[in-house]
Order: C-alpha cells, then sequence, then structure tokens
C-alpha cells in the first residue's frame, strides 16, 4: 500500500514501491517521457487550494508599492 507523502508534497502524492506517484503517475515515467530536471504540479490539488483560499477570504484586499508616484 502506498504511502501518502508528507512535506511539501501535493494531497495526492504517495510513495510506494514504485517510487513517487503524483495523482497516480510516477515521478519515473514523467521523468522518461519528459526527460530531467521537471516541475510536476497537481491540477486537482492546486484547484482545491484555491477554493480554499477563495472561500476563507472572499473579498481579496490589494497591496499598493509605496511611492507610485511616476515623477
Amino acid at each position: 500500500m502506498p504511502e501518502a507523502a508528507a512535506g511539501p508534497w501535493p494531497a495526492n502524492a504517495t510513495f510506494g514501491s514504485r517510487g513517487l506517484s503524483v495523482a497516480g503517475v510516477t515521478a519515473e515515467g514523467l521523468a522518461r517521457r519528459y526527460g530531467t530536471p521537471l516541475l510536476v504540479a497537481d491540477e486537482a490539488h492546486l484547484r482545491e487550494r484555491a477554493r480554499t483560499f477563495a472561500r476563507l477570504f472572499p473579498h481579496p484586499l490589494y497591496a499598493v508599492k509605496a511611492f507610485t508616484s511616476h515623477e
């Protein structure tokens, strides 16, 4: 049974007999297909985090850099 990954890994990452898998796709398979180095993002995890953020902060606030004058 694959073990859930801890730390910076997305919720759908697991470590098992096939090594690291993200959303059911092995890191080895991705590296073989696309080469390395490779940045992998779990779209389902990112979308879920974005929905959570939007729910927690429904009214965004925008920051303005100090001294925005064009002079």
